[in-house]
């Protein structure tokens, strides 16, 4: 994918005052981070979501009524922050999640029933399990355990593949 159209994340950031006008800015989720001053921070912050870096300069342009002759000091401040970590590149963020695996996905192997005071709830679960040909394993819970644990062996031994 080429750089103009790599898209960017924003991240949750944490913004610490350092002096007057100026503040380092830090992602929260890998500790990188740059000292800003507070127009450079407005620009950062005017951008959102997940857009090329050409669209992020648009939307903070637009946000902050900028004249066009500022449109190359915002692109290169969005570069700057970029390269610090604030903006992090969709293909890294997936990167945080390792390569995909051939595994299959795990069904899901277990539920928990709210209240065993519904016997029709946990009924329409057991039925719903036995009708996908899939065990299930639950845990109801209710007012007593004794009561809980009791309403499930009732119900688990009528629906029992």
């Amino acid at each position: 994918m080429s750089e103009a159209a790599t898209r960017w994340w924003v991240p949750a950031w944490q913004v610490l005052p350092v002096a007057e006008k100026r503040c380092v800015v830090r992602n929260v989720l890998d500790d990188k981070g740059i000292e800003l001053t507070s127009g450079e921070y407005a620009v950062l912050s005017a951008c959102s979501g997940c857009r090329s870096l050409d669209e992020h300069e648009a939307l903070a342009a637009k946000e902050l009524g900028a004249p066009p002759e500022h449109r190359p000091a915002i692109r290169a401040l969005l570069e700057r922050c970029a390269r610090a970590g604030l903006l992090m590149a969709v293909s890294d963020l997936v990167g945080r999640f390792g390569a995909p695996g051939r595994h299959a996905v795990v069904p899901l192997g277990g539920i928990v029933v709210r209240s065993a005071d519904r016997p029709a709830l946990l009924r329409r679960l057991l039925s719903g399990a036995v009708q996908t040909q899939r065990r299930l394993f639950g845990f109801a819970v209710g007012a007593t355990i004794e009561r809980s644990l009791k309403s499930l062996a009732e119900n688990s031994a009528r629906f029992s593949p």
